[in-house]
Order: C-alpha cells, then structure tokens, then sequence
C-alpha cells in the first residue's frame, strides 16, 4: 500500500510539473540536427575523398651525388711498394691538380741504388755504340758478298779460257802425231828398202846407216808428240776441273760471307732487343721514380688521410687520401628495388627530402609538401646493384627552377657529396579511392603509359648529352632502405 501511495503521489508531483528530470536528461533538438549535419558531412567527405586525386610514388634511399665521374671524389692510391717520407699537405687543405701530396721511400733492393739510373744509361750508351759497330760489320760483309759475287765474272771465264787452250793444245799435237806417225812409216819403208838394197849389194854402209838414223829420229819424234797429246789431254781435263772448282770456289766464299752476315744480323737484333729492354727498363724506372711523389688527381680539398706516420710501410693500391673536388653539377642517387624499378622511367617527376633539412612530405599530394626539392630522373641502370637494387640518377628540375615554381637545391656547402636523400618518384594520378582499394587488395600500380625500356632511355641521355656522360655502373656506397632515415646513412656493400 504504501508503493502504490508514492506511485500516484509521483503522477501527482509530474503532472503539477514540480519534478522535471525526465526532460532534463534527454537530447536537445539543436543537437541532434547538429550530429545529423555532421554524419551527412562525414559522409560526402568520405564521397569526395574516394574521387580525390591521388599521386602515386615509388620511394627509394640514396645520396647526393653528381653526374660528372671527374668531379667525385677522388681516392688517392699508393703506386708502388713503398714507405712513407713526409707529407707535403695537411688535411683538410685546398690543393690543385698535380700538387704534390707525398712523398715516398723505395722498400725494394732492385730500387735502392740512387745511382741506378745513371749506370744504366751509361749501359744504354755502350749498347749503342755495339749497335753501330754491329751495323758496320753488316755493311762490309754485305760489299764483300757483292764483291764474290761480282768475281765470278771474272774468274770463271778466266778457267773456260784455259780449258778451251787446252782443247786447241790437243789439237796441235793430235796434228802433229799424226805427221810423225806417217814421217815413221816413210822412215820405216825407206830403212827396209835401203837394207835390202844394201843386201843386194846395190847400196852402201853409209847409205844404211842414214836410213837407220832416219827412223830412229821417226820414232823419237812420233815417241814425243804422243807424249805431247797425252799432256795436252790432262792439261785439258785439269781446265775442266778448274772450271768446276772456280764455281765451287765462289759458291763457298758466297755462303761463308752469307753466314757471318747472318751472324752480324742476329747480333745486331739481339742487341737492338737489349737496347729496346734498356730504354724500357729506364723509362720504367723515370716513372717509378716519379711515383714516389704522390700528386692530386684533382683540384679540391683533401680529406681522410688514411695514413700517417714518417716510415710506416704502403702496398700497391693502398689508399692513402680522399681528394674532394669543387662541387660540380649535383645529382642523387636513388636506389630502387627491382619491383619499383620497372615503373620508373626517364623525365618522371621526383620529390626529394635531404637529410638535415626539416620536411613535411605527403606522397599523394606533393604541391602541399613543405621542405621537398623537385626533380627528374635522368638516368636508369640498366643492371642491378647485385641485391636486386636498380641505381637511379635524379638532377635539379631546372624548368620549374627557372619559373620559379619550385626552390632551388640547398648550397653546394650545405648540401655536400655523400650526403643522405630519400626520394619518391612521382608516377600517375589516380583517385584516392581506387589507392585505397588497390593497397588492401595488393594489386601493383597503375600506369596509364607503358614505361619505356631502359636501354631507350639511356639512349635518349646519350643523344642529351652528346654522348660524354659514361655508362652507368655501380658506385662507391650502397644505402639500406629498410634503414631508418635521419641522417645516418648505413652501407651495405661496395660495388665492384
């Protein structure tokens, strides 16, 4: 009873409007116009942002640069095997090209004579001297060999002549056998007739007697002339022996004179070879002995001196300094991966944030991003870094530069080679909401044009640029990208 006393005593008290909480605790009607104003202002946000534009970008980490290979920095590098002596430069000072830098102590004992050069000039000298008395030797032997040649003229027609007076020679006493042979028969035929005469009676002893001289002179004299004929035939058959042997003769003075003229020609080679090793072996030593002064490669400021001390002991390709030339026309190095790469082509628009300076970067919108430098990529390599990285090379957006659409790259002493940039490669325009969709479903980005091939595109620099700006290769310092960007840039692999 007393419940139902106080429900009709609480009836009472709202119809008498002394208690009001129930109007008190509910929603305004401004406010509830206000919260469907912003639901419907949310709303067609949400609308117009799935239509706004959107600037699609690939992102990559890289350093500044420049596009010239003389204007990087230089490493200075040991020639030789050597030690150190003094330093001519502090670091940190401006030198010129061709400066002396270092100087250097040969370590090698082939080396160490000061007085090495000398001797082997004087060595040289000598050598010469042997060539000229090598080339007179050639020039005798050869007037010599001229000369046998030449007597064969004389001394073979001289041989033919003798052999052809003997030949007349065995005529005359063939001749003259033949005369006496029938001067005997006569003498023979009359000593017979007078002996027999004398026989008979019919002659005298004198008679015979002169008969008997007669023949005997006959014989004697037949005797004689086949003794002739026989000398005249073995002084015929010794002139054809001589003729051979005049031929014979020449042919042996002819290849003696060609053998030590063979010889003079083999010494005069070797010694030309040992005179060609002597000059080469001085202009080697002249050089070396220029190496051991270390000269800047390049006019700039050197820095990093990697050795010090009087005496401390270099090797071959040791590095000695860095030598960082004037700032040239400055680039930046962007490194993409080969997902990204593919997308980017020559003339692409880039943002570019550099370490140290402070920027506000929004990717899809890039006319809001504050403390960003404009750029265009220039150049795409057309092989990776070994990691799957490809090398992009980005310079100042001069045109917009010069209209004055967009600042200008901090000062060559504020922004220095080496120093860290991370930029975004501005691609196509597509609405936000087809970027959203496209990232939840993991789907690549959209290109309305084909980009072309890199090889074109590297072409296309070649024609720019007259064809002066070497082929892309791998570079000093390669950038994680997964690294946080701050100014502390980590390498991850030296090129080749």
């Amino acid at each position: 009873m007393p419940i139902m006393s106080s429900q009709s005593d609480l009836r009472s008290l709202e119809s008498l409007h002394k208690i009001q909480s129930t109007q008190l605790t509910g929603t305004p009607k401004v406010m509830g116009q206000l919260s469907i104003y912003l639901v419907l202002l949310v709303f067609l946000s949400m609308c117009l942002m799935v239509f706004a534009p959107w600037q699609q970008s690939v992102s990559g980490v890289g350093e500044v640069s420049t596009r010239n290979p003389m204007h990087r920095p230089q490493t200075v590098m040991a020639p030789i095997d050597a030690r150190i002596k003094q330093w001519l430069v502090a670091e940190g000072q401006w030198v010129k090209t061709g400066q002396p830098l270092l100087e250097l102590e040969e370590i090698k004992p082939y080396y160490l004579d000061d007085q090495q050069l000398d001797k082997m000039v004087a060595m040289r000298d000598a050598q010469d001297a042997q060539i000229t008395a090598t080339e007179e030797t050639i020039a005798a032997l050869q007037a010599q060999q001229s000369a046998v040649s030449s007597s064969r003229a004389y001394v073979v027609p001289e041989a033919q002549a003798k052999q052809q007076e003997s030949q007349f020679k065995i005529r005359s006493a063939q001749q003259k056998v033949l005369a006496n042979q029938k001067e005997f028969q006569t003498a023979d035929y009359y000593e017979k007739r007078i002996r027999k005469l004398y026989n008979e009676g019919l002659k005298s002893k004198r008679d015979l007697e002169v008969a008997e001289n007669r023949l005997v002179k006959a014989q004697s004299d037949l005797t004689a002339s086949q003794a002739d004929l026989k000398g005249a035939e073995q002084s015929f058959q010794g002139a054809t022996y001589s003729v051979g042997k005049s031929n014979l003769d020449v042919d042996a003075k002819q290849s003696e004179t060609a053998s030590k003229l063979a010889k003079a020609r083999q010494d005069y080679a070797k010694a030309q070879a040992e005179l060609v090793k002597l000059d080469n072996e001085i202009v080697n030593l002249k050089e070396r002995q220029a190496q051991r002064t270390i000269k800047s490669p390049v006019e700039g400021r050197l820095v990093r001196t990697n050795v010090y001390g009087t005496g401390q002991t270099l090797k071959e390709g040791d590095e000695l300094a860095v030598v960082v030339p004037d700032a040239g026309d400055r680039m930046v190095m962007l490194f993409l991966t080969d997902v990204d790469a593919p997308l980017v082509s020559v003339g692409r628009q880039v943002r570019l944030q550099f370490a140290g300076y402070p920027a506000v970067q929004f990717s899809g919108w890039p006319k809001v991003a504050m403390g960003t430098y404009a750029g265009r990529v220039v150049v795409i390599d057309a092989v990776d870094d070994g990691q799957n990285r490809f090398r992009v090379l980005i310079e100042p957006d001069l045109k917009a530069i010069e209209q004055k659409k967009e600042e200008e790259w901090p000062e060559d002493q504020h922004l220095r080679y080496g120093t860290q940039a991370i930029g975004w490669v501005m691609l196509d325009e597509v609405p936000l909401g087809y970027e959203l969709w496209r990232r939840f479903n993991g789907f690549e980005l959209n290109l309305k044009k084909k980009p072309p091939p890199v090889n074109s595109a590297l072409d296309n620099v070649k024609k720019e640029t007259g064809g002066n700006y070497a082929k892309a290769g791998k570079e000093n310092g390669n950038y994680d990208k997964s690294k946080k960007f701050g100014g502390i840039k980590s390498k991850v692999g030296k090129a080749k």
